[in-house]
C-alpha cells in the first residue's frame, strides 16, 4: 500500500511553484501547477500492471474533502 504525503496547509498549497506536487490525505492525489499558475488535481492510480493519471477538476478555488 502507498504511503501518504504529509498534508500540506493552505499557504503551503499557495506557494508552490509549476510541477507536480504530492498531496496528504489521500494516497496518489497530486497537483498539478503549470508555469501560467493554472492549478489541476490528478489522481494517480494503477490497475494490474496500468498505471494511470486521472484529471479531476481545475483546482481554482477547490480543496479536496479529507475525511
Amino acid at each position: 500500500m502507498p504511503q501518504k504525503a504529509r498534508q500540506p496547509t493552505a499557504i503551503e498549497v499557495r506557494r508552490l511553484g509549476p510541477g507536480v506536487h504530492t498531496v496528504g490525505g489521500v494516497a496518489g492525489l497530486l497537483l498539478n501547477v503549470k508555469p501560467t499558475g493554472a492549478r489541476s488535481w490528478i489522481l494517480r492510480t494503477k490497475v494490474g500492471a496500468r498505471r494511470s493519471h486521472l484529471g479531476l477538476v481545475q483546482a481554482r478555488n477547490s480543496t479536496p474533502r479529507l475525511e
